[in-house]
């Protein structure tokens, strides 16, 4: 997932990914390379994986409590999907 972190908004790097992390059902959260720092924010690329207990509930799982998890962490802002991986 690339995204936005806004410095005076929301926290750091680290404290953002361990606030995704308590999104249920997100077992890892890494970032992918060097997050660029663009003045106000820093813009990267998080490698999120989560686990369901039912794999074919995936696009659902994404649609009501990634996403809306995702978007409740203040500073942070959604720019685009790189992948998405789930575990089996």
């Amino acid at each position: 997932w690339k995204v936005r972190i806004t410095k005076h908004a929301g926290g750091d790097k680290a404290q953002t990914q361990n606030e995704i992390r308590s999104i249920p059902s997100v077992t890892t959260v890494a970032a992918e390379g060097k997050f660029e720092d663009a003045g106000s924010a820093f813009v990267g690329v998080f490698k999120i994986k989560f686990a369901l207990e039912r794999p074919e509930k995936k696009n659902q799982y994404i649609d009501t409590i990634l996403k809306p998890g995702l978007k409740k962490i203040k500073g942070l802002s959604i720019i685009g999907l790189k992948g998405i991986e789930q575990i089996k």
